[in-house]
């Protein structure tokens, strides 16, 4: 009973100790996520995943996790990825033994949709000369982009004669010289931003000697801006 007994706890010390040497084949591993931050509405944006081990990698896998109702995710390079609702599955299996390496790195695309916070989360578990896991986290912002105040316009067109100095955004005022026989000019001003509206212009009728022709910009946010033409119609 004795020897029996004594035979048991001999085999108990080996497996143990074969499952302390097999637990022990791990690698100290880290991992990054780069490009968060705040962006607005509508921006699209990288984020690079860095994942880093103490031993060869031959494979690497990593769970990734997003909140899609505000951001967007659209490709990945470095790795295939698959999508679910909020969550990517990455799988890299480009490793060669004639290009060994200890690191790898992914980059994920995604388009803020909405305002509100996402934590990108990311557990990756590598595969090689030892098992290496590391995980990592980093929040995004999304807020509502603020109303543009350009009130610049891109261009100003005239059916008869030429803007004088010529056309640029920061100037406002214009002189242009027309003849006698021109009673009319249709003067045109295209806004810089398309969320920006002009008013005057048109079809303007010339009297002899000076007219003025003023086109007026507002910005989205309600900034205002005047673009003044001066019109001479010769004497006959």
């Amino acid at each position: 009973m004795k020897k029996t007994m004594k035979s048991l706890l001999s085999l108990f010390i080996v497996i143990v100790f074969a499952v302390s040497c097999f637990a022990f084949n791990v690698s100290a591993a880290s991992a990054t996520i780069s490009g968060t931050g705040e962006y607005e509405v509508g921006k699209t944006f990288n984020v690079t995943i860095r994942f880093n081990a103490d031993a060869t990698l031959y494979a690497v896998e990593a769970d990734i996790s997003y909140n899609p109702s505000v951001l967007k995710f659209n490709s990945g390079s470095g790795a295939e990825f698959t999508n679910n609702n909020g969550k990517i599955k990455l799988v890299d299996d480009a490793f060669t033994n004639t290009k060994p390496s200890k690191t790898s790195s992914y980059t994920l695309n995604f388009t803020a949709i909405a305002a509100g916070n996402s934590t990108i989360s990311a557990s990756v578990l590598g595969g090689g000369e030892a098992t290496s896991q590391a995980s990592t986290s980093a929040n995004v912002k999304v807020v509502t982009p603020k109303p543009s105040s350009n009130a610049n316009l891109a261009s100003i067109k005239l059916s008869n004669g030429s803007l004088s100095p010529a056309f640029n955004a920061n100037t406002t005022n214009y002189n242009v010289t027309v003849k006698y026989d021109v009673d009319e000019i249709n003067v045109t001003g295209s806004v810089a931003d398309g969320k920006s509206r002009v008013a005057g212009g048109g079809t303007v009728g010339l009297q002899v000697g000076n007219n003025e022709c003023v086109l007026t910009v507002t910005a989205e946010d309600g900034t205002k801006k005047s673009y003044i033409i001066n019109i001479k119609r010769m004497t006959e």
